[in-house]
């Protein structure tokens, strides 16, 4: 009876190892699953980083890129459009400038009886109430050194003002001169402009105003 006994607990005791072996076994088992799954999920989270690292980084660069082409393109147009200015300037100062002295060195001017350059003088008079302005220049030429002269007359009555001319870029200019209307005796008066150098002389057009 005592050896039927000690056979069941030997039995019993070979039963618990087995089990306590499959225990740790499938304990074993599902720390390596764990462990594998959670290395599987490393690799993934490191693919997508590096995933995400090279999209930022290309974006980067086509933004870098796309400012470099804006940049460039702006200075080009910057500088076609500075060009273009330049070259309007250039045109307008040739047209306004050169083509003036051209004209005055190859038109030939004409000559008076007494063989002076016939000067083309064109007088202007602005009035009002009180005051009279006379101005004027010779057009066909410009030189230094002439005289300009106001010649007024009221029937028998002449007054010349002298006036100094003044340098201009394509004119001979005369000074203009201001009168005063309470200076004058009244009535109509008669206005002309005479031009007098070395080697030109010429006279404009009579004009009149009222005192």
């Amino acid at each position: 009876m005592a050896t039927k006994n000690k056979k069941s607990k030997n039995k019993n005791h070979a039963g618990e190892i087995i089990l306590s072996i499959f225990v740790v076994a499938v304990i074993c088992f599902g720390v390596l699953a764990i462990m594998d799954r959670q290395k599987q999920q490393e690799v993934t989270d490191k693919k997508e980083e590096t995933v995400s690292a090279q999209n930022n980084t290309d974006i980067t660069k086509e933004t870098a890129e796309n400012t470099a082409t804006e940049d460039t393109e702006t200075e080009n147009t910057e500088a076609e459009n500075t060009a273009v200015e330049d070259e309007g300037e250039q045109t307008s100062t040739y047209d306004e400038k050169d083509d003036y002295e051209a004209g005055q060195k190859t038109t030939e001017i004409e000559r008076t009886n007494s063989g002076k350059k016939a000067a083309t003088v064109v007088l202007k008079v602005v009035e009002n109430d009180k005051k009279v302005i006379l101005s004027g220049s010779v057009t066909n030429f410009k030189q230094e050194g002439g005289k300009c002269t106001y010649i007024l007359t009221n029937g028998s009555e002449t007054q010349t003002m002298p006036s100094s001319v003044i340098p201009d870029a394509k004119y001979t200019v005369c000074e203009a001169i201001l009168i005063e209307k309470i200076n004058f005796n009244s009535g109509t008066w008669t206005v002309k402009l005479e031009y007098q150098s070395n080697d030109a002389e010429g006279t404009s057009e009579t004009q009149t105003f009222n005192i």
